[in-house]
């Protein structure tokens, strides 16, 4: 290994470092993924501050209370922001651009971000209306909705 001669230098270190690991869902949670491989979408709704969230968790991150209501919430939304990626991370271009939606679901109180599929970039707008498009075989994973696509033709 080599001396620092100039603290104030960026050094970078280039490497692979594999890791293997599980993150439990938690009862409330799991509830909600597993409800997503029957393709419902069930959000944890918080008595005290009345905020619904999707996906479900177990604490309310505004007031601290624990969530113990599941509220089935339709399945739809509004584009609120987007962003369309024609490279990847290495900076290496994509075949097809990969576009990012942040949906504001009806009746949650926050946005998920998800990908945007079913249409091209130029005919992304926002306040456009979505729908989730599933993947045949669901696993009870938040990916069991592959994309948002537009609840109508544009």
């Amino acid at each position: 290994m080599n001396k620092i001669q100039n603290p104030g230098e960026i050094v970078y270190q280039y490497g692979e470092i594999k890791m293997d690991y599980l993150h439990p869902a938690g009862e409330i949670r799991e509830k909600c993924l597993l409800a997503l491989k029957e393709t419902k979408f069930l959000a944890s709704y918080c008595p005290k501050c009345h905020r619904t969230f999707f996906p479900a968790r177990a604490y309310c991150q505004y007031c601290f209370e624990e969530l113990n209501d599941l509220v089935e919430i339709p399945q739809e939304g509004i584009l609120k922001s987007f962003t369309v990626c024609y490279r990847t991370q290495d900076d290496e271009p994509l075949t097809q651009p990969v576009i990012y939606g942040l949906i504001e679901i009806t009746g949650a109180s926050e946005l998920l971000l998800h990908y945007l599929g079913g249409i091209q970039p130029g005919q992304l707008k926002i306040g456009l209306k979505l729908k989730p498009v599933f993947k045949e075989n669901r696993e009870g994973q938040i990916t069991d909705i592959a994309y948002f696509t537009p609840a109508q033709e544009v």
